[in-house]
């Protein structure tokens, strides 16, 4: 048999067994969270901050976005109330979101 053969097969044997035994297993980041749970809340946090950067209302790029198992928390800093509720409407209402906590700050007025 030839040995190219043997070698090409071995290192694909071991690459399924790994494929397989990391779709099961856990991700290096959290022990509590599967790699299909990790994925949906990659997806979320995506969709969310995608909604809160080009809505217009919000300033997206000053809101962090967290999600663990599809619960999301939204920290940072908004300049309004109204800012404050658009941004937890936009969150509560994306596709695969549990729960969302809200940890966001409203800024006071500028003084002037």
């Amino acid at each position: 048999m030839n040995p190219n053969f043997r070698l090409v097969t071995g290192v694909m044997l071991i690459s399924l067994t790994l494929l397989v035994s990391g779709c099961k297993g856990y991700f290096r980041d959290s022990p509590h969270r599967t790699a299909g749970e990790a994925t949906d809340d990659r997806g979320i946090h995506t969709a969310i901050k995608a909604k809160l950067v080009t809505h217009g209302k919000t300033r997206g790029w000053k809101i962090d976005v967290d999600v663990f198992r599809s619960q999301v928390t939204l920290k940072g800093y908004v300049k309004s109330e109204a800012e404050r509720t658009t941004a937890l409407d936009l969150a509560q209402n994306t596709k695969g979101v549990k729960v969302v906590e809200d940890k966001l700050v409203v800024l006071p007025p500028p003084k002037t």
